[in-house]
């Protein structure tokens, strides 16, 4: 009967702990690794992977890339210039650049001209030819921006569309290739200027964050910087936030994230942040508002999350009772 007992016990904790299981399980996809079929040269003397050159207003020059196709299938690439702005991670990136995120006048692309489809056949080297044009007007501080030159899969159309099929077409890779350039023609230091700008409350994947937006007025590109900042209400610390190693883009700006990991009452808080790269150091401070309506969403989507773990813990005892109550009454039935 004690062996029985034991069984049962050991066959309701396998079952608990499997139940777990499969509630915390989460499936991540494994990273994909594939080799290029096109690689791709800057063939300026002095550049290899990048351009960053001195220039003069009304100066013209040349810019050559070479692409080679390694595969024995032709290629589809497509080159876009693309103008640097900073990513909401405090990253520079060159990808299509989103409409509020840049506030200079001049573009990268307004500069250079050149093709922006170019087919390779198998195992084709070919030489494309950019032109740059400097404007008449002086432009201050860096011009920063990219090649951003994208292979296209042209596999992915053969594929048949069906439900086995959609996944696959999600998963395959599409190679692009980066090369930065970055123009600039005053010998004089800009001195960054960085200012604060609004300062935003969304409730994200259930959980309340606070967006600050950093802006850099100024057409200079810079890395290292560190950024601390302290969410307070009265004298109390709410939320505090560190990381180091960010970066700017030029007359760019992105929302620092601050996870709020805690249910907060609407009303007034106060954010201090203070930033550093190298010597420059900056400070700012500004008051903000938590509104009733963002901590009701926040609230609700917590007492979803409390709901969900309560209706699991109920299911669990009333399984434990009713195994208890089965395993008495066999029991006292056998007595």
């Amino acid at each position: 009967m004690k062996h029985k007992l034991k069984a049962g016990w050991l066959t309701l904790i396998a079952l608990i702990a499997s139940c777990f299981f499969i509630i915390d399980n989460v499936v991540r996809a494994a990273d994909l690794q594939t080799t290029p079929g096109v690689t791709v040269k800057v063939l300026e003397k002095g550049f290899s992977s990048g351009i960053a050159t001195r220039v003069a207003p009304r100066q013209i020059f040349p810019i050559r890339i070479k692409l080679i196709n390694h595969s024995s299938n032709e290629k589809l690439v497509k080159i876009s210039l693309e103008t640097a702005y900073t990513n909401k991670n405090g990253q520079i990136q060159y990808s299509r650049l989103p409409a509020d995120k840049y506030s200079g006048s001049l573009r990268i692309s307004q500069l250079i001209d050149g093709p922006t489809k170019i087919k390779l056949k198998a195992y084709q080297i070919k030489v494309i030819n950019y032109t740059c044009k400097m404007p008449a007007k002086k432009i201050s501080g860096v011009l920063a921006g990219a090649f951003y030159i994208h292979e296209v899969n042209q596999s992915k159309k053969a594929l048949p569309q069906n439900k086995n099929t959609q996944n696959q077409l999600q998963l395959q890779n599409e190679f692009y290739y980066v090369i930065p350039v970055t123009l600039q023609e005053a010998d004089h230091v800009v001195a960054t200027q960085l200012k604060l700008g609004k300062i935003k409350t969304q409730a994200i994947d259930s959980h309340l964050r606070v967006l600050v937006n950093i802006r850099n007025i100024t057409p200079t590109l810079f890395g290292k910087l560190k950024i601390k900042a302290w969410i307070t209400k009265g004298r109390k610390v709410t939320a505090f936030k560190q990381n180091k190693n960010l970066q700017m883009a030029p007359l760019s700006n992105f929302d620092y994230q601050i996870l709020i990991n805690k249910m907060l009452i609407p009303g007034k808080y106060e954010l201090k942040a203070c930033l550093s790269s190298g010597t420059r150091k900056w400070e700012f401070r500004k008051k903000f508002q938590i509104g009733l309506a963002m901590a009701v969403n926040f609230d609700a989507d917590l007492v979803s999350k409390t709901s969900l773990i309560w209706v699991i813990g109920s299911t669990f005892l009333l399984l434990l009772i009713l195994f208890i109550t089965y395993q008495f009454g066999k029991v006292h039935g056998h007595k």
